[in-house]
């Protein structure tokens, strides 16, 4: 007996059968929806890594965290530079120095 139709089959005995089991058909046309599915999903598994928002997250951490790098270089250079001037010429006093070293921290 079918749980969908109630027909017991395709016999010549049922006066509800047909020629065709529906309960046949629907579980075809289920395997040919979940079929589409998955070809789905697959396509969406194949895409371009580029597009993936993850990756797109991933290459954009990986940019800021060069330009902290370089920020990093160019305070180290500067703080460098401000040791130096201090030792020759005590231009820049102790409290500007030690403000740059702090710099270097930040970053």
């Amino acid at each position: 007996i079918s749980l969908v139709t109630g027909q017991t089959g395709p016999s010549g005995n049922d006066q509800n059968s047909t020629g065709t089991d529906s309960v046949d058909d629907s579980r075809q046309n289920l395997s040919s929806g979940s079929a589409n599915y998955n070809a789905i999903t697959d396509n969406r598994m194949y895409q371009s890594n580029d597009k993936s928002p993850l990756q797109i997250f991933v290459r954009a951490k990986k940019k800021i965290n060069d330009i902290y790098g370089e920020i990093e270089e160019y305070v180290l250079e500067t703080t460098t530079f401000i040791n130096a001037l201090h030792a020759d010429a005590e231009i820049v006093d102790k409290a500007e120095r030690e403000l740059f070293e702090s710099y270097v921290h930040k970053v």
